[in-house]
């Protein structure tokens, strides 16, 4: 075959692939064409569904606003309703207690005037007593007197020097069983039969502030107490007395003061101790706070809560030394104790101040 004739037939060949194909993408071509009249189609009926639900939702809408706007236009009635009857209520509430309110004024200024009547009839029955009743000492006649220097010769001659020894001791024994007023009536009589009985007075001046613990009562009492513990020295009964008016008026300094007092003529218990340090606390005085939990912790061995506070009151009054050594004696009892662990590590980082409390 010549070489013409090669290329006339390559030539047939490339037609007829040529037509094969434009006959295939004319295929596809009609089968795209009729697929998208089919989603135009599909979206037709698409777009008159969504307009009917939409149309409706509408119609719903406008059927649950009536609904709506009629339930609460019988709420907000029966709501007014309501409102009218309470305030109606309250009303006539408030005119019920208004009378109620002067049936009980009168009720309670009549309660009043009985009370002022009862109060001054039981004064007068005081009064009387006191005046009627003998005498502790009058208990004692000459043959008691003589039954006593018998078995007790030196009490006997006491009894007889001091007139006003067993209405005293009557007193103590009233005082020790919270019979303040009856203590007070003994004191009184222990004064008037022996003048020179400076404790007597004194102990009046408890007796009644106790009976009656009002600051005004406190305030007349306590210049009577300190100047007989100036005088006379301190005294148990006289500096409890003391630290309690001093404590109802927060004078802290002169509850410290007379807790020191205290300590050096009386065994103080573990939360004597430790008001004592709560009042020197709050008085700054922390040397005294300190020393105070050291006692309390002494009475109290193995509280390592003491020992925290004291190590506290020593750092804050400027003594170290002594604030590590309670510090590492809590971390002895308790070595995860964090309060003493987090205070030491303050105490080794230069101008770190503790801002704990005590």
């Amino acid at each position: 075959m010549s070489t013409a004739e090669k290329r006339l037939v390559s030539a047939g060949i490339a037609v007829a692939v040529l037509l094969a194909v434009s006959v295939i993408v004319a295929a596809l071509l009609f089968l795209l064409s009729r697929q998208n009249e089919a989603i135009r189609s599909d979206i037709a009926s698409l777009h008159e569904e969504l307009k009917r639900f939409e149309l409706s939702i509408d119609l719903y809408n406008e059927n649950t606003l009536k609904e709506l706007t009629a339930i609460r236009a019988s709420y907000q009635e029966q709501v007014d309703n309501v409102s009218t009857a309470l305030e109606s209520s309250t009303i006539a509430l408030a005119k019920d207690i208004s009378t109620v309110d002067k049936r009980i004024y009168k009720g309670l200024s009549g309660i009043g005037e009985h009370i002022d009547t009862l109060g001054d009839a039981v004064s007068g029955l005081e009064i009387t007593a006191r005046g009627s009743a003998p005498p502790v000492t009058a208990l004692l006649d000459e043959h008691e007197l003589s039954a006593i220097a018998a078995v007790d010769p030196v009490g006997a001659k006491a009894i007889a020097d001091q007139p006003g020894r067993l209405a005293f001791d009557a007193g103590l024994e009233a005082y020790s069983a919270g019979r303040y007023r009856e203590a007070s009536r003994a004191f009184l009589e222990t004064s008037q039969l022996d003048p020179a009985d400076r404790r007597a007075r004194a102990y009046i001046a408890v007796a009644d502030y106790l009976a009656d613990p009002t600051e005004s009562r406190g305030q007349a009492a306590r210049p009577i107490l300190e100047s007989y513990s100036a005088q006379s020295g301190p005294d148990v009964i006289i500096l409890r007395c003391l630290i309690r008016i001093a404590s109802d008026i927060a004078d802290w300094k002169n509850v410290s003061l007379y807790f020191s007092s205290l300590s050096l003529i009386s065994s103080l218990s573990a939360i004597d101790y430790e008001e004592a340090a709560l009042a020197a606390t709050y008085a700054g005085d922390y040397a005294d706070a300190a020393r105070f939990w050291d006692a309390s912790s002494d009475l109290q061995r193995g509280s390592i809560e003491l020992l925290y506070k004291a190590g506290l009151a020593y750092r804050k009054a400027g003594q170290s030394d002594m604030a590590i050594a309670r510090l590492e004696a809590c971390l002895a009892l308790d070595p995860d104790y964090e309060k003493a662990i987090a205070e030491l590590a303050d105490m080794h980082t230069p101008g770190v101040v503790s801002e704990n409390d005590l």
